[in-house]
């Protein structure tokens, strides 16, 4: 009898977990498929592409003890990119994050051509698309639902001497993803071509 009270209590113990599962609306946030190619040029003639790897999808607990166990959903974009510090590329970096955990939260981490976006930011999804809309044109499209994300001044500090800049703004198109992103060597990259 008390094996059967015993088995019961294990089970109605590890039932009792709850997920936190990434609405597919807000999977929208991350406007690629996964496997698209996106090449930039510069206003100083030089060129960069990133190469996207596809999607991670898992769930890990919040708090591996706390009781009941409560999941969280991660979708990582994986990507190959340029190392900011050398000329060759690195594969499997995360370009995209989503993960929810109550809330939803986007992570957007840039490596680029002797550049480097720092202070990683993640917003809220609330706060994400409440930042303000710009109007862009690049190569004659003009893009009508871009995000200005600016990196943060103190992370700027921290890498003084370094050999590479660091990306100052991202520009995010809410449907087409990256479209522009500037250093603060003056250098600006436009998306020219998506594959």
């Amino acid at each position: 009898m008390n094996l059967k009270k015993y088995l019961v209590g294990i089970v109605l113990i590890t039932s009792c977990k709850s997920n936190y599962n990434i609405p597919n609306k807000d999977k929208q946030l991350i406007p690629y498929k996964g496997a698209e190619i996106l090449i930039f040029k510069s206003n100083k003639g030089n060129s960069d592409t990133i190469f996207l790897q596809g999607y991670n999808e898992f769930s890990s607990p919040i708090k591996q003890w706390s009781f009941p166990l409560k999941n969280v959903e991660h979708r990582i974009l994986l990507s190959r990119r340029t190392d900011p510090n050398y000329d060759r590329y690195l594969d499997s970096l995360d370009f995209v994050t989503l993960i929810n955990d109550g809330t939803t939260k986007i992570t957007i981490n840039l490596t680029a051509k002797h550049s480097w976006f720092l202070g990683y930011h993640t917003f809220t999804k609330s706060a994400f698309l409440h930042l303000k809309d710009t109007i862009i044109r690049i190569d004659g499209t003009i893009y009508r639902d871009v995000l200005v994300i600016r990196t943060d001044p103190d992370a700027q500090k921290d890498r003084v001497g370094q050999k590479f800049h660091s990306v100052v703004t991202m520009y995010w198109s809410k449907t087409k993803g990256l479209i522009r992103f500037d250093d603060a060597n003056s250098e600006n990259w436009e998306l020219v071509k998506v594959l």
